[in-house]
């Protein structure tokens, strides 16, 4: 995730390619950033688990957060989860 300058104001890039966030106030509205980079990162985790084998809702989201920071990427976290 990056912020860039934006003609006078700031943007966030979105690190998953959807909309970026423009402006003080409404990336000041986003949160900590760790909460998005583990927001992203379940996202991507999520979309490449295609067999579903990561449970739904918040039981997945705290194993997906378990990996998170520990340089791996979505192949990977589902290969360790599967294998653990």
């Amino acid at each position: 995730m990056d912020i860039i300058g934006n003609a006078g104001d700031v943007r966030v890039l979105n690190p998953n390619g959807a909309a970026n966030v423009d402006g003080f106030t409404a990336i000041d509205n986003l949160g900590e950033k760790t909460d998005l980079q583990k927001a992203a990162f379940r996202t991507t985790v999520r979309t490449a688990d295609t067999g579903k084998v990561i449970p739904a809702g918040a039981t997945g989201d705290f194993i997906i957060d378990s990996y998170f920071g520990q340089n791996l990427d979505a192949a990977d976290v589902i290969a360790a989860y599967t294998q653990g």
